[in-house]
């Protein structure tokens, strides 16, 4: 057993997970899947765990389970999977999972081909119910003229809600927006 196995709170949280408590079910797997409070990472165990809690009518495992087979973690990457997951969560309006679903349409992967029509709609749904990973892939789309005209100032509006809020890729973008003065005057005293 690690450390983590051991720990009172997450014996009991995985007693109530055995004894088919869905709730618990996830938070096993997100112990699992993070390695939180010591707990050795163990992405096969949080597979297990969060598609058992969808079972019991669990829905924000579907969002991880998305996460889990687009980026291969413990199992073979597999996005028509991580798709399909995502698309279940957004139908619980789990936000961040729109942002996922925009992120496969803007690569083209698990679905038909790339489509940065879809791709802005769902990063502008994401955005709108305040998650901030849309923010950020609203201002990559602007900043990069991916799919939309290029409008490095609209990007710098999405990246800085998206910073205010905690986004470390939004702060890089903005900070090397400024130093090297792209679409702005160049301002490196802003950016020290």
């Amino acid at each position: 057993k690690s450390k983590g196995e051991e720990d009172d709170d997450f014996q009991i949280l995985e007693y109530q997970a055995q004894k088919g408590n869905a709730a618990a079910m996830y938070k096993v797997g997100l112990f699992y899947y993070f390695g939180l409070r010591g707990l050795r990472r163990d992405h096969s165990k949080a597979l297990s765990w969060f598609l058992k809690a969808v079972e019991k009518g669990e829905p924000r495992s579907m969002e991880l389970l998305g996460e889990i087979y687009a980026r291969g973690a413990g199992v073979e990457r597999n996005y028509t999977k991580a798709f399909e997951w995502l698309t279940l969560a957004s139908k619980h309006h789990l936000y961040s999972a729109y942002n996922g679903i925009g992120y496969l349409y803007v690569k083209g992967y698990g679905v038909d081909s790339k489509n940065y029509t879809k791709a802005k709609e769902y990063f502008e749904k994401a955005a709108d119910n305040e998650e901030v990973g849309g923010h950020y892939n609203l201002g990559v789309m602007y900043l990069k003229g991916i799919g939309v005209k290029r409008d490095v100032k609209l990007a710098c509006k999405f990246f800085i809600v998206a910073a205010n809020h905690g986004q470390p890729k939004a702060f890089y973008q903005l900070a090397k927006i400024f130093h090297l003065g792209v679409g702005f005057k160049k301002n490196v005293p802003l950016v020290s």
